[in-house]
């Protein structure tokens, strides 16, 4: 039986996520909740339909489970371990070996790079969680920290 893969991308805004599951994962389902915000190949964010982004994530990732695709990566910030959960069971419940793997980038660096516009102020508190909820992450889920320097290209 071949190995089944379920990656769960952790980061601030602009850290890299999409850039390291890209090339890292080449041909692995993704599921995001920035899907929902591309237009025209644009990001045009709408926080009224953050709700229904994230749910379509969910349904996306779901469906690729039920398929048994074999490598499904969810590419959101997850800053806090309760965005995570759901996904970590999906995983776990139907085979996968589930990895978490958070992206550490300066803020000020990532602050630069996103595409999403979130104000300094929210990234800055975001990268705090982040580290916060990362002290309490379970030891039994596998967690991977990527430490990225500013020349890195995140």
């Amino acid at each position: 039986m071949a190995l089944k893969r379920l990656i769960i991308m952790r980061g601030i805004p602009g850290a890299g996520k999409t850039h390291y599951h890209e090339t890292h994962y080449p041909g692995a389902v993704v599921g995001s909740a920035d899907y929902l915000f591309q237009q025209s190949g644009a990001y045009v964010h709408n926080p009224a339909q953050l709700d229904d982004a994230h749910q379509a994530c969910f349904r996306t990732v779901l469906e690729a489970v039920l398929r048994e695709e074999p490598l499904i990566v969810v590419d959101n910030t997850h800053i806090r371990l309760v965005e995570i959960a759901p996904y970590h069971m999906l995983g776990a419940a139907r085979g996968y070996t589930v990895e978490i793997i958070t992206i550490h980038c300066d803020p000020q660096v990532a602050l630069q790079r996103q595409v999403h516009k979130v104000p300094e102020e929210k990234v800055r508190s975001m990268a705090y969680r982040l580290d916060k909820d990362g002290m309490y992450m379970p030891r039994w889920w596998k967690h991977l920290i990527v430490e990225l320097t500013p020349e890195a290209t995140c």
